[in-house]
């Protein structure tokens, strides 16, 4: 078959027509660009009020970030603007595509804590605001975050290297080991979160970029404080500028000012706010609550050092703690600066990091330790006191933003809501009991600035960050903490709900068989399960002695109360997370304090034994006893915050029938010194002889 010629006279006719239309489609397109810079190019406040972006037009109606930063992840970039910056660390475009703007960033940084690297690419997709003209929503947001060991991603030896290491498995490792880094982490919006509606807030105006580089380099002199205010009054309720005025006075150390400006705000914007504008409400909240404490010209962490004194004794420590963070003229303690600094910023507070969690950690299990004590004694007001203020405590921890505060918080609420179980189970024989108990359980649950999961990096990482759903390797080290806070939640939820079934069982002498009969407490229905959206909190009748509530856990399975979840088993591991009443009580403490002449006395009062130790190695181990003798009484221990039970073992109980000549109570220093110097915590059943505590040992303050 012959082959075809090709026709080039026919190529040449159509060749004008082909150019045209070429022609048109670019110019098409650049009509549309040209129209996309008209609706997008301007002068924006970004994030809620946290940072700014302008944008200015390029040739043929291409768009450029001109000057502005994204706070992406958790890589902060302060004193530090794209372009002022010259050759920086970041990169950024800015595209208007079908109808979109598209923004992406690029962060890269070489030698970040000694040899390591970081990177990440952040893209934004927005369109146009359809409730603010000039604003535009974030329709999606996908972050990309790189870090590891290797400076050069491919060095002159990888590909030896890769040879080298035979095996496909080997090499995969290898190549993701190099090119990769040791984490990776992938972040999206969340759905619930989706739009976020006014990311970028309109502004033209140049006092914009100079108010910001002013923040941004923590300049809060007359000039910048100025400029905030008279931008908030050229643009008359815009909830942007006046809230982030009230920032402004209250980093500026204008107490009275700031604290009237928040106000304000929330009485003409704070109803049913949206994700991003409640996450800087309670950032700027924060900072004017600073402010209240520089006003009477005091760090907020100064009340800490004062509390964590090792002069102090723990009932000390509870009263100080009750007095600052329950005080009703004054509320602002626990909404200012942090106990603990944040890892990555040592300076922030005062105390060392290591040392402060263990420190506070150890606080809260002696406090449930001594709370028991005061159980044995009879002293339930002390009791609940302390309990109180160890949960106070954990609560202003989880309410001031950064990540290693927040760690301890759940820490210290979850020791706490196990001593609140025990009281209410154990300590409570009557209606006027429980509703003393509800009384203070009710003022922890309403703390000034409740917090939640949702906000767990408000004041440490960006906003952004907090509004995505991560993903990836290191993405378990973030969804570890959600998961704990919902955990610690759960267990002073339950607790809550374990008296209200008390006291309907007291009144009633019957378990709860419905929702309704938790309503002498819960007026406006039981709690949430944070496990299990929009459902409350469950309840199961196993047998006509015991009735368990629980939450489903974190495996979100419901296992009907009959696998317990353990959080050292990892932090979505399988099992309910629950609460059981029984119709009798476990350890029934009695009223005026126990009174006992030996062990055998003393068991003969707990036939379930003790309640168990915070401090022992080995779970659920019941507070130990060592017997007396002719010199000795009978003692009660906790084995103390550096004390291993294995390197002693209290001596057995014999069993004796003697029940007379039964002992008031009493504290003493120390136990025998065959027990242990280190052991801290201790009730011995009658007076013996002084002998002197020693050097930094919590103990019990004689009567």
């Amino acid at each position: 078959m012959p082959k075809r010629k090709i026709n080039f006279r026919k190529i040449y006719r159509w060749l004008p027509a082909i150019i045209f239309m070429v022609l048109v489609i670019f110019l098409v397109r650049r009509f549309i660009a040209t129209r996309g810079y008209e609706c997008a190019a301007g002068i924006y406040i970004t994030t809620g009020g946290q940072s700014f972006l302008e944008i200015k037009p390029g040739k043929f109606g291409a768009l450029h970030v001109k000057d502005g930063v994204f706070y992406s992840s958790y890589w902060y970039l302060p004193n530090f603007s794209p372009k002022i910056a010259g050759e920086g660390p970041v990169s950024q475009n800015a595209a208007f595509r079908n109808g979109k703007l598209i923004l992406t960033q690029s962060v890269s940084k070489k030698k970040v804590y000694g040899k390591e690297y970081y990177k990440d690419r952040l893209k934004l997709t927005l369109a146009p605001s359809k409730t603010v003209s000039g604003d535009w929503d974030i329709l999606d947001a996908c972050l990309v975050v790189l870090s590891g060991r290797n400076v050069k991603i491919i060095s002159r030896d990888f590909w030896k290297e890769l040879r080298r290491r035979r095996g496909f498995s080997n090499s995969l490792k290898y190549i993701k080991s190099a090119i990769i880094g040791n984490e990776a982490m992938y972040c999206y919006l969340e759905p619930s979160n989706a739009p976020v509606k006014s990311f970028l807030h309109r502004i033209d105006d140049e006092r914009i970029p100079l108010l910001y580089h002013s923040l941004f380099r923590g300049d809060y002199t007359k000039d910048t404080l100025f400029i905030s205010r008279d931008l908030s009054r050229d643009f008359p309720s815009d909830p942007y500028l006046d809230l982030l005025l009230a920032d402004v006075e209250s980093l500026s150390n204008h107490a009275d000012r700031s604290l009237e400006l928040y106000h304000e705000w929330i009485k003409r914007f704070g109803r049913n706010l949206d994700p991003l504008s409640e996450l800087v409400r309670r950032i700027v909240w924060r900072n004017v609550s600073n402010a209240q404490w520089s006003k009477r010209n005091q760090k907020p962490g100064s009340g800490y050092n004062d509390i964590f004194a090792d002069d102090k004794t723990l009932e000390q420590r509870s009263a100080m703690i009750r007095d600052l963070f329950q005080s009703d003229d004054f509320p602002y303690y626990p909404l200012a600066a942090p106990l603990v600094p944040a890892f990555e910023n040592p300076d922030y507070a005062p105390l060392d990091i290591m040392s402060s969690i263990v420190e506070i950690q150890n606080y809260a299990k002696a406090s449930r330790a001594l709370s028991l004590f005061h159980l044995i004694q009879g002293r339930f007001g002390e009791s609940l006191d302390i309990l109180a203020s160890s949960f106070t405590l954990g609560q202003s921890l989880l309410s001031n933003g950064d990540i290693t505060s927040r760690i301890m918080g759940n820490a210290v609420r979850s020791i706490t809501s196990s001593g609140f179980e025990v009281f209410i189970l154990n300590a409570c024989e009557t209606p006027e009991d429980l509703r003393i108990i509800w009384n203070e359980l009710e003022k922890l649950d309403n703390p000034p600035l409740r917090s939640s999961s949702r906000h767990l990096f408000e004041g440490e990482y960006p906003i952004l960050f907090c509004l995505m759903n991560i993903s990836g390797e290191s993405a378990h080290n973030f969804k570890s903490i959600f998961i704990y806070t919902h955990v610690s939640n759960m267990k002073f939820q339950l607790a809550r709900m374990a008296a209200a079934a008390k006291y309907h069982l007291i009144n009633t002498g019957r378990f709860p068989a419905s929702y309704e009969d938790f309503a002498s407490f819960f007026h406006q229905g039981l709690p949430e399960d944070d496990f299990c959206k929009e459902k409350p909190l469950q309840f199961k009748q196993f047998s006509d002695d015991e009735i368990r509530i629980y939450s489903i856990g974190p495996d979100e399975k419901d296992d009907f109360a009959v696998f317990a979840y353990d959080p050292t088993n990892g932090a979505i591991s399988p099992g309910d997370i629950y609460i059981r009443i029984p119709r009798e009580r476990e350890f029934p403490f009695p009223k005026e304090g126990v009174k006992a002449k030996n062990a055998y006395q003393l068991l003969e009062q707990f036939p379930n034994g003790l309640p168990s130790d915070p401090f022992a190695d080995t779970n659920s181990r019941p507070f130990s006893i060592i017997e007396s003798t002719e010199t000795q009484p009978v003692v009660i221990f906790s084995f103390g915050p550096n004390m291993d039970e294995a390197e002693f073992t209290p001596y057995a109980a014999p069993p004796s029938k003697e029940k007379e000549g039964a002992f008031e109570p009493v504290p003493t220093p120390a136990p025998p010194l065959v027990a242990s110097y280190r052991r801290s915590l201790q009730w011995v059943m009658r007076r013996s002889e002084e002998i002197p505590p020693p050097a930094g040992c919590w103990r019990l303050e004689p009567m």
